[in-house]
């Protein structure tokens, strides 16, 4: 056996353990995917690659799933994608056992020499002319009790009550 036929050997290797730590693969049987399973390609397998409730999938061309969630569907039916200010990816979290729990309302610059700060359930679209919008980008825009629920790919959420 070749150098070169080894090394490819223990690439793909390599790279099959790694997926099977976040992914799971489905024959094709008409499986019935449950919350937080999301699909990945099929980069070395015989069916769809999913990404288990808690991960996301990063790269489809090789069915990569790694940690976190870009959106509640990322996450199992109890739990929320929290994410902190302007990240776009989280970590899978049930409500009311946020740490970040404070009154909601966020600091938006100075405009015109006066500190704004937004109000609950808004976040601060613009800090150079302190402009508040309606909405979320994380749950410390929403307060103790209530989370920022994303839908889907929206970089705006709603705050809603745990």
């Amino acid at each position: 056996m070749t150098l070169h036929r080894t090394l490819a050997k223990l690439a793909l290797t390599a790279l099959a353990l790694q997926f099977s730590t976040a992914c799971l693969i489905l024959d094709g049987a008409g499986e019935e995917t449950r919350p937080g399973y999301t699909e990945c390609g099929d980069f070395l397998s015989d069916g769809e690659v999913m990404c288990v409730p808690g991960t996301y999938c990063e790269d489809p061309t090789f069915s990569e799933c790694v940690a976190g969630c870009l959106s509640n569907d990322n996450c199992n039916d109890e739990q929320r994608c929290i994410k902190s200010d302007g990240d776009n990816f989280g970590t899978c979290q049930h409500p009311k056992n946020r740490p970040d729990a404070q009154s909601g309302a966020t600091p938006c610059g100075s405009f015109g020499g006066e500190e704004t700060t937004c109000a609950p359930g808004s976040y601060c679209e613009d800090a150079r002319f302190s402009r508040c919008e309606p909405g979320c980008l994380s749950s410390a825009n929403c307060g103790s009790d209530a989370f920022c629920d994303v839908p889907g790919d929206d970089p705006v959420g709603i705050c809603r009550e745990m």
